[in-house]
């Protein structure tokens, strides 16, 4: 669940921040050294995205993503996602 807030700037650019929870049902902490360990089944979700339209329906964007349980429980290992993205406005 997140919320979302976007800025739209006259050259086509625009800006996005969001911020959110996450409930998840995987291990929290099963000693295992190849997964992630989150400590929590509640997590923060927050967000940023920056983007420029190529025309009022086509979009493309630099985001990341950040999901932890923001040192609330031990271990947060948490994880990160860094990515492009391609929107189109139906």
């Amino acid at each position: 669940l997140d919320a979302r807030w976007q800025r739209d700037f006259a050259n086509r650019w625009f800006l996005g921040v969001g911020l959110g929870v996450a409930v998840h049902d995987g291990a929290i902490d099963n000693g295992d050294p190849r997964a992630k360990q989150l400590g929590a089944r509640v997590l923060f979700h927050p967000s940023f995205e920056l983007g420029y339209r190529l025309d009022p329906r086509n979009s493309i964007s630099l985001f990341y993503d950040h999901m932890s349980n923001a040192g609330t429980a031990d271990p947060n290992e948490g994880f990160d996602t860094l990515g492009v993205r391609y929107g189109y406005r139906f």
